[in-house]
């Protein structure tokens, strides 16, 4: 077994979040502009890293409004509602990949800290080398701890729950590992297999463990 440099995702991948952010965030905020809310079948369907182009903007959000704004509405709600729960094998796939002697980083885009209150709120923190928050451009972050940790494309996976997080991680030379139960549904993920020939669908993260 070779150990491997594991760049995971956040929200809708280790967290559990895809509704509970569909209800702080478009629900939130498409009220908040007087717009009629897109279902959250639209938002598993449009959304992208890119979210204000893909998604708000899209079904009407002011051009001049910011993510910046955005995400002032949310944290309004994060903070009435309180955190969401993990995935229910999140843990025991950080803790055993840990075991195993697999280092392990976290990039995403989740602002900065709202995910040190997540992290800590979990207790996770320290399974993470380091932290990347508010990382919208992956591969450039993704290239640069590869050069600066000397380790290989081939000797890193990504897990993620988003095709967009799938092109930016193959664009750095490393292979992905999706899953299906966050922000990107199973059946918008197989449409994109044949343009995503090195993907890797997993069910779910413990699958993730026979597999390195």
């Amino acid at each position: 077994m070779s150990r491997k440099l594991i760049i995971w995702d956040w929200n809708g991948c280790i967290l559990d979040d895809c509704e509970y952010v569909y209800r702080q965030g478009p629900v939130r905020i498409f009220a908040h502009y007087g717009l009629v809310v897109p279902s959250l079948e639209s938002y598993r369907n449009d959304v992208e890293s890119d979210f204000m182009k893909s998604f708000y903007w899209k079904y009407g959000i002011p051009a001049d409004v910011t993510a910046k704004d955005l995400d002032g509405i949310m944290k309004k709600g994060y903070d009435e509602d309180g955190e969401p729960p993990m995935q229910p094998d999140a843990l025991t796939t950080l803790e055993v990949c840990r075991m195993r002697g697999h280092r392990q980083v976290l990039v995403t885009g989740f602002d900065g800290a709202m995910l040190e209150r997540s992290l800590a709120h979990h207790g996770v923190r320290s399974y993470f080398e380091e932290t990347h928050a508010g990382a919208r451009k992956k591969t450039e972050i993704v290239r640069e701890i590869l050069a600066r940790t000397q380790t290989p494309p081939d000797a890193a996976i990504g897990v993620t729950d988003t095709l967009s997080d799938v092109a930016m991680l193959e664009a750095a030379g490393v292979r992905a590992y999706i899953c299906p139960r966050g922000f990107h549904g199973r059946a918008r993920i197989d449409a994109a297999r044949a343009s995503n020939p090195m993907m890797v669908v997993i069910d779910d993260l413990k699958s993730l463990l026979t597999r390195l």
